[in-house]
């Protein structure tokens, strides 16, 4: 007789009892619940109209690739912004590619925040008293993703205009400024909910749009 090979016994794994699956169903449902419960809230403070939290496939042009962001900056400013990149990636990945499509770099500034559509690589200045020190990360993310809106509104208008001027360029800003701003700030809202930001970030940019913050001079600007 042959010696047969030594097979150890393999160790059984419990199976979930009837009351742990009841808890992963119950804690299922709890989630679906709060879900909704949050959207809710979300859409009342949106004036009834469900929040716009998702890009759509149009505004993502297959033909321009995706930046890799650069991020210039000191140590604090420059872990905050991949934090807040790093957000967006992994819960709205699509504002994260709308963001990479739109921006290139993330440049630190003391103040005078904006968005540079017009520079080789579009560029987000960011200042320190408006992005990572007094606001959490999801506010940040959504501050990308609004300056992204701008950018990817000159890229629009720009394709149409190839050969335009400065002077054509300013009467364009001019005259779309505040629809831009009311655009940026529908889909700023939307990856807010989309992050479920706190209730106070959500009515706070849907409350900016009243202070007409364009209108400042960027020297002039506290952000």
């Amino acid at each position: 007789m042959e010696r047969g090979e030594y097979y150890p016994p393999t160790e059984q794994q419990p199976s979930p009892s009837f009351s742990e699956g009841m808890s992963l169903e119950k804690h299922g449902v709890i989630a679906q619940l709060t879900d909704r419960l949050y959207l809710t809230m979300a859409t009342k403070i949106n004036g009834g109209e469900a929040p716009l939290t998702s890009v759509s496939a149009n505004w993502i042009d297959p033909d321009r690739g995706l930046y890799a962001v650069q991020i210039r900056g000191d140590e604090q400013f420059t872990n905050g912004t991949q934090q807040a990149l790093d957000l967006l990636q992994d819960r709205a990945s699509d504002f994260y590619n709308f963001v990479r499509q739109n921006i290139g770099i993330i440049q630190q500034v003391e103040r005078g925040s904006g968005m540079e559509s017009r520079a080789p690589i579009p560029v987000f200045l960011s200042a320190n008293k408006s992005s990572i020190f007094p606001n959490p990360t999801k506010r940040y993310a959504s501050d990308m993703v609004h300056e992204a809106w701008h950018s990817y509104r000159y890229y629009t208008w720009l394709k149409a205009h190839p050969e335009a001027t400065n002077t054509l360029y300013a009467a364009w800003l001019s005259e779309t400024i505040e629809e831009q701003e009311k655009e940026c700030g529908t889909i700023q809202y939307g990856a807010l909910v989309r992050l479920k930001a706190s209730p106070l970030d959500l009515i706070d940019v849907k409350t900016a749009i009243k202070l007409r913050h364009w209108e400042v001079p960027y020297e002039k600007r506290y952000w």
